[in-house]
């Protein structure tokens, strides 16, 4: 059964699938060149693991998660890293488009992954899993759902990099508007205006809020810094995490 969120992402993938994963004012109505999008997922990737080199957290190189991977712009540059990278997203136009151009990369696994939990991979069975501009898309209870699974798919030692929005930037009166009204008149507006299937919607997850919800995981806080991965509206945080190992003498 699809939902609301996975009716957007179906109609966004259908209307421009490279612009709905990687927003650009310059590259709207298809406009995208396929090989300076993907080049932008390998300097993403590269600056990726630069930075874990110097938090002494690069995984070892067996499996990745790319999660929200849209078209594979990111899998495909993990695919280059590791021995096995599956790509997941809850849009089956997205990983159609996907399978399509990324089918020379045997290492690679597409799966169409439920709305509201993460069935594509099993517990303790990944070394990595990167996130970047897809949580934020969600509500902030089916953020707390991914970032919880996204912990308990790591192997001992694995290591969790996503990104989420703090809060909004208050600006303007429709910032301001943004921020105090309930979701569900957002949700019935949506449908009154027309816009329930297509707006990219945007939610917040306090920074605070997720740093006290990984330390109820088997997980250590490796570091988390602000990014710009939403722009000025948003105050947005990349975080850092990893699964924590058995003691020696554990049975």
């Amino acid at each position: 059964m699809t939902d609301r969120f996975q009716n957007q992402w179906e109609y966004l993938a259908k209307k421009d699938a490279y612009w709905a994963v990687l927003t650009d004012d310059n590259y709207t109505s298809n406009r995208w060149d396929q090989e300076a999008f993907f080049n932008t997922g390998e300097q993403q990737i590269e600056s990726v693991f630069a930075r874990l080199e110097t938090l002494s957290a690069t995984p070892d190189y067996g499996a990745a998660l790319d999660f929200g991977c849209g078209v594979g712009r990111l899998t495909r540059a993990l695919s280059k890293r590791f021995k096995h990278v599956v790509g997941s997203d809850m849009s089956a136009s997205m990983l159609t488009e996907a399978k399509r151009v990324n089918g020379d990369f045997k290492n690679i696994t597409f799966a169409q992954n439920s709305p509201g939990k993460l069935d594509t991979v099993s517990e303790d069975a990944l070394d990595f899993i990167y996130s970047i501009i897809v949580l934020q898309h969600m509500p902030k209870q089916r953020q707390a759902v991914f970032i919880r699974a996204f912990c308990r798919a790591l192997k001992p030692g694995g290591i969790l990099q996503f990104q989420a929005l703090s809060h909004r930037h208050i600006n303007t009166a429709r910032d301001l508007l943004a921020v105090i009204t309930p979701e569900p008149i957002k949700s019935t507006w949506r449908i009154i205006t027309g816009k329930a299937h297509t707006d990219m919607e945007m939610h917040t997850f306090r920074q605070q809020e997720i740093v006290e919800l990984l330390a109820q995981e088997p997980v250590d806080l490796l570091a988390h810094w602000p990014d710009h991965a939403a722009g000025p509206r948003f105050s947005s945080y990349t975080y850092v995490v990893r699964k924590r190992r058995a003691p020696p003498n554990a049975h």
